[in-house]
Parts: C-alpha cells; sequence; structure tokens
C-alpha cells in the first residue's frame, strides 16, 4: 500500500465499505472518490483526506504519507504544505454533557474527530442522536462540529440552551433588537433571545454519518 489510493481501497475493502458510502459520508461526488482511489502515485493529501481518514478511522497522516501509526486517528497533525492545521475536538452524544459544557464545565468526552476547521481549543462536535436535533438537513447519526467562538450571523446553523437545559439546533435571524432561532425541526417553536437563551456554537462543519448504512 505504497500510495494514497491504494491505501484508501483497502481500507474500503476490509471495511465491507463501497466508494459511494464514503463519498455520501464525505460530503462529495462518487467521482471524486473514484479518482483518488485510482491515484497511482505518492500524494501528500487530497483536500478530502481529513474527513476520509476519520470516517475509515486512521491516522490521516499515514493516509496522506503511508507514515506513522494508522490506529491512531485523534492526534493533531500538520501535513506538510498543507494550509491548515489539524486539531481534534470532543465529541459528546449525551445531552447532559452538552448541556454542563455549556454551562462552563468539562464533562469528559465520548469521542474526538479531527478537522481543519474553527478554532482550536474552541470547537467541539455532537451527535445528532435525537429527534430535537433532527430535520431535513441532520439525521440522527450525523456528527456537528461547533465553534464557541464563531459569531453568528444572519442565515448560520447554530446550537442554543434554553432555560440552562432544552437544546435548540436552527437557524439564526436577526429580529429588531434581538434574534430568533427557527428550529430545523418544524415540531418545535421559534426560539426568541432573552435572558433564558444562551447561544453555545455556531455549526461549522456536517459529517454524514447518517447516510451510510449501520
Amino acid at each position: 500500500m505504497n500510495t494514497l489510493g491504494s491505501r484508501i481501497r483497502k481500507l474500503l475493502k476490509d471495511r465491507g465499505m463501497t466508494q459511494a458510502e464514503l463519498a455520501r459520508a464525505a460530503g462529495t461526488k462518487q467521482q471524486t472518490i473514484s479518482y483518488i482511489c485510482a491515484i497511482e502515485h505518492e500524494t501528500t493529501a487530497s483536500r478530502y483526506t481529513i474527513k476520509i481518514a476519520d470516517i475509515l478511522g486512521v491516522n490521516p497522516n499515514w493516509l496522506a504519507t503511508g507514515q506513522g501509526d494508522p490506529r491512531d486517528p485523534a492526534v493533531a497533525l500538520r501535513f506538510e504544505g498543507a494550509p491548515h492545521n489539524l486539531h481534534s475536538v470532543a465529541v459528546y452524544r449525551d445531552h447532559d454533557k452538552i448541556v454542563s459544557y455549556a454551562l462552563g464545565q468539562t464533562p469528559e468526552p465520548q469521542g474526538y474527530l479531527l478537522t481543519d476547521r474553527g478554532t482550536p481549543g474552541e470547537c467541539w462536535a455532537k451527535e445528532s442522536s435525537s429527534l430535537s436535533l433532527s430535520g431535513a438537513s441532520v439525521h440522527v447519526g450525523d456528527h456537528l462540529i461547533f465553534d464557541r467562538s464563531t459569531v453568528p450571523r444572519p442565515s448560520d446553523t447554530l446550537l442554543a440552551m434554553v432555560n440552562k437545559e432544552l437544546l435548540t439546533l436552527g437557524t439564526y435571524r436577526v429580529r429588531g433588537d434581538g434574534y430568533e432561532i427557527v428550529p430545523i425541526n418544524p415540531d418545535y417553536d421559534t426560539v426568541r433571545s432573552g435572558k433564558n437563551v444562551q447561544l453555545i456554537g455556531v455549526l461549522i462543519e456536517r459529517r454524514l454519518y447518517g447516510a451510510i448504512p449501520k
């Protein structure tokens, strides 16, 4: 496995996963994955290397170069010549852990993701596991990466906490001297700004894990 393409092909075979499934999970076209898998010369990385490594559960540096330990996907690395630093972000699945995090506590994460977006130290991820955080664009099983330091702009998707217990994922809109959040789940009411509402992160990346058959 001396090329990026051969390493990806071997991982797909080992995991019983198709190129189409990988493409959906990475948010790209199957033709793009097919092109990457067909690469027969050594290369530093594709623009999708980070996501592909995360989906397949391997070290992105190993996937790109063949060097290092392939079994360590949660390390912070910089690809030589890559435009961004990679950093790992904590993943929270349980509702209570997210609420604790929003209240300034440091709950134990239930996993990690690698990303080259957002601000190191200010990013965290949520695995969508309940209908309250699901809708037309988010499904149970998807991973959502938020940045606490990003200032929300109209039409951004963000996560807010109401009354220190209810989590709402929705579209941010400016209204008069305040704002409102329109939930992506139409069964939930619009949230309006006030003392009981706390913005806890702007969505900067969504991993389509829910698209992969279990």
